[in-house]
């Protein structure tokens, strides 16, 4: 079995993240998340995909929530080309 990542609170989708990136999503309180893309000023369903309906309307904003993953680093490592290049 995997770990899940860490996440933070739940925040009302009347504010915005900080930063451009995926987060988990909850129309409504109890729905099960999904995971969205903040483009740093709309909600979309994949990064320069199609917008989401998420965040985007102010009449529902109040009911949805978003909270942000906080995804461990990757360790880039080198390794040696198998064969040269021509």
């Amino acid at each position: 079995m995997t770990d899940l990542p860490p996440v933070t609170d739940w925040f009302p989708a009347i504010i915005d993240p900080a930063y451009v990136g995926w987060y988990e999503c909850r129309y409504f309180d109890g729905d099960l998340p999904q995971r969205l893309w903040f483009d740093g000023e709309l909600w979309r369903r994949a990064p320069g995909g199609e917008v989401a309906y998420f965040g985007n309307d102010p009449d529902e904003a109040e009911q949805e929530s978003w909270r942000g993953l906080s995804l461990p680093a990757v360790a880039l490592v080198r390794q040696p080309r198998r064969f040269a290049l021509s």
